[in-house]
């Protein structure tokens, strides 16, 4: 299928965030904002209304942003205190704190040494891992602040102590999706249909 004149065949450095307030769309790129990178792979909005971006450029060049009015601030491996592979997504847990995914999907290596997890509460960062080969492509944070992981294969949670994981129940047909309904049951979205869990 031909391009439109003046297409690229690629779309890296395209893209951003783009903001609508009822009336009004405005477009954020790092051409006209403090946007470091393009590429914006999650969006999460804490309970003071700070609007949390996950980034990635390529992989080991990830950020996280917050936007708390017209202030940006930006943060890079430094202030993590890690450096991030590829993020997935990320979410607000009932501690106002951050959690987010670490994507190794991209790498050619069998197996991972960094952080499969991530918890941030905008000073601190604290890496959690279960196994050195699993590649987590998204999290879920329940009620009760338990970090549900989608992976190939299966799923794991960490309850703050410790990891419950399950990587036979869907081993043939993967998890694709997992969320929390207000009756307190988790759905699982797999190649093979829905699962609750009660």
């Amino acid at each position: 299928m031909p391009r439109a004149p003046g297409a690229h065949a690629y779309t890296f450095r395209q893209g951003g965030i783009v903001k609508y307030d009822g009336i009004d769309w405005k477009v954020y790129t790092p051409d006209n904002s403090d946007l470091p990178v393009n590429f914006v792979q999650s969006i999460a909005i804490d309970k003071d209304d700070n609007v949390w971006l996950a980034l990635n450029e390529i992989v080991n060049e990830a950020y996280l942003v917050k936007i708390s009015g017209d202030n940006w601030t930006i943060y890079t491996s430094t202030y993590l205190g890690f450096k991030p592979y590829y993020f997935g997504n990320i979410r607000i847990n009932s501690q106002n704190r951050l959690c987010g995914a670490i994507d190794y999907s991209l790498s050619s290596m069998i197996t991972n040494n960094g952080p499969q997890v991530f918890i941030f509460d905008g000073a601190y960062s604290e890496q959690l891992q279960y196994d050195s080969i699993s590649n987590i492509k998204f999290i879920t944070v329940d009620n009760e602040n338990n970090i549900w992981c989608g992976a190939y294969g299966g799923y794991a949670v960490f309850n703050g102590e410790k990891w419950i994981i399950d990587n036979s129940s869907f081993k043939e047909e993967s998890v694709f999706a997992i969320e929390q309904s207000l009756d307190n049951k988790i759905w699982i979205g797999t190649g093979d249909g829905i699962f609750i869990n009660n």
